[in-house]
């Protein structure tokens, strides 16, 4: 094989044909982990990917592997940094992933991405490297780093035309009775700005409570300032956020689910999160949320040709897996989490 090289990636600073050179890997790579999926147009990531940089609360990096004058495999890392809401509880975290195309795997830049790793844990000071993969050789490489998954997340799908419509509005229905004093309510698009603090400090308590298996990983925060970062990305992508949530006879927001819909992907929605809080449950609440947004997409989405809701849950989040079970959601990808401690790193390099 050629030699190949590695360079520092800015997505604020590349010039026009190291880009050119990253989309024709990123449709290569793409073909190779996601061939169903619509690839996004070359100028709508750029500056998506530029929106996502403008986080000031996290550290960044990027690499690219380029050989015979192509990209082959890319690097990249993300991590709270000090003084920021998520850093006291998950600043030991570096996020990390590296994406090699099939003909360059086993030529030794799995192990120049953990080198990297380690050059780029001292500046925020992460001790742990949080990685994951779907795919086999991604799977295989990372088991031998840190041995056995930490966590492992279920993505499923349900084809929205074969919906059994009359069950998610029975479900609708019956929640009136099973949760006396409820009410559901409903945002399309975007949540209102005044709405904003309430519902991400409902979110952030909700999320205390999904299934984090045998990961270090603390509580995170998710405020306004993460809202608005998201709502960004969203514009640049012309994408729709619904959000759909209860409150509790006392006015507290008790169970909340969300999705996104992209128009460059036309054919399908995505669930983002979906909770509901430990006092509330037991009242099919879960059911309530779930059933009417599907509702909401079918209105909102008449005129497109809606395939798939696509959701990812912890596996051992058995209540909501039920609830997707029943509305026709089945597993097509599993997803491996790894922790492994930079010492370990250093100890499978030599170094």
């Amino acid at each position: 094989m050629p030699a190949w090289t590695i360079a520092e990636f800015d997505p604020a600073t590349a010039t026009p044909d190291v880009w050119r050179r990253y989309h024709a890997y990123r449709r290569a790579r793409a073909i190779e982990s996601d061939p169903d999926d619509p690839v996004v147009p070359d100028a709508v990531f750029e500056q998506g990917w530029r929106d996502e940089r403008l986080d000031h609360d996290w550290a960044y990096h990027e690499a690219v592997v380029e050989a015979d004058g192509q990209v082959v495999a890319t690097f990249g890392s993300e991590a709270p940094k000090p003084g920021t809401p998520d850093y006291a509880n998950n600043g030991h975290m570096m996020f990390s992933s590296a994406a090699v195309l099939e003909p360059w795997r086993r030529q030794g830049i799995g192990r120049a991405w953990l080198r990297h790793v380690l050059a780029w844990m001292p500046e925020t000071g992460a001790t742990t490297l949080t990685a994951s993969a779907h795919e086999p050789d991604g799977r295989a490489f990372l088991r031998w780093l840190a041995g056995e998954p930490k966590q492992l997340l279920r993505y499923s799908r349900t084809d929205f035309r074969t919906l059994d419509w009359t069950m998610v509005q029975r479900w609708v229905d019956e929640a009136a009775g099973r949760a006396p004093g409820h009410t559901l309510e409903i945002h399309t698009h975007r949540l209102p700005e005044a709405l904003w603090e309430e519902y991400c400090a409902a979110r952030t308590e909700q999320m205390r409570h999904i299934p984090r298996d045998g990961l270090d990983m603390g509580d995170w925060v998710f405020d306004a300032g993460d809202l608005r970062d998201f709502y960004r990305q969203l514009d640049t992508y012309a994408a729709d956020h619904h959000v759909i949530w209860v409150r509790d006879p006392a006015g507290r927001i008790v169970a909340i689910t969300d999705v996104g819909y992209y128009p460059h992907q036309p054919h399908r929605v995505q669930q983002f999160f979906t909770g509901v809080h430990p006092d509330a449950r037991g009242l099919g609440l879960g059911k309530w949320v779930k059933a009417r947004m599907l509702q909401v997409v079918r209105d909102a989405y008449a005129d497109r040709d809606i395939h798939w809701v696509r959701t990812d849950n912890a596996t051992t989040n058995a209540p909501m897996l039920a609830i997707n079970e029943r509305l026709g959601f089945r597993e097509y990808r599993v997803r491996g989490i790894y922790q492994v401690h930079r010492d370990q790193i250093a100890e499978r390099l030599g170094v």
